[in-house]
């Protein structure tokens, strides 16, 4: 649905547009039985890219969750694999968020939680 509304954005004609939908994220991607928390930025030039935690196994926050990445160069007609870009071994990753700079580039932050 994300991607979707992206679709809609940059129409030429967003009134006269019809969506397409695409799941960004399925459950089972990567390995992950969990997906959640996703962000969404467009960079500078027009890639699409969409972070989510994964998490395999327990569903809890202190999952021992990576941050996982897909991008789009067609603005979310159709994605690359799942990446993991962020990984610190059984310390939860939490509420990835990227922030688009137009002078210096793309930021990601997570939250890093020690309590196991």
């Amino acid at each position: 649905m994300v991607a979707s509304l992206l679709l809609v954005l940059y129409a030429p004609n967003p009134i006269d547009a019809i969506p397409d939908f695409t799941d960004v994220f399925k459950t089972g991607d990567g390995g992950f039985q969990n997906i959640r928390i996703p962000s969404l930025v467009v960079t500078n030039h027009r890639v699409v890219l969409a972070f989510a935690e994964g998490r395999k196994g327990r569903e809890s926050d202190q999952a021992q969750n990576k941050i996982l990445l897909r991008s789009s160069s067609d603005l979310g007609r159709t994605w690359g694999p799942v990446q993991v870009i962020a990984d610190d071994a059984d310390n939860s990753l939490n509420n990835p968020c990227a922030v688009v700079d137009r002078q210096r580039g793309i930021n990601c932050g997570d939250k890093l939680d020690e309590s196991g």
